[in-house]
């Protein structure tokens, strides 16, 4: 799977902004997804011994998609 610092980094290699305007935006996308979950929907719905390990359910994924 290419991920998005990949697609970031073929902007740069070919010097090419449509891409990395694309990267950029995949990277928004990823934190406007993720983010919310992390850090305010999963507390509220976790116990206090869960929070730690459903923060790592969550990102573990999202690190994955963004490091290529």
């Amino acid at each position: 799977m290419f991920s998005f610092m990949g697609i970031g980094l073929a902007g740069f290699w070919f010097q090419s902004v449509p891409l990395l305007l694309t990267a950029l935006f995949l990277m928004g996308l990823h934190s406007t997804i993720f983010g919310p979950v992390e850090y305010s929907i999963l507390p509220q719905h976790l116990g206090e011994d869960e929070v730690m390990g459903g923060t790592g359910i969550i990102e573990a994924p999202a690190r994955s998609i963004t490091l290529p």
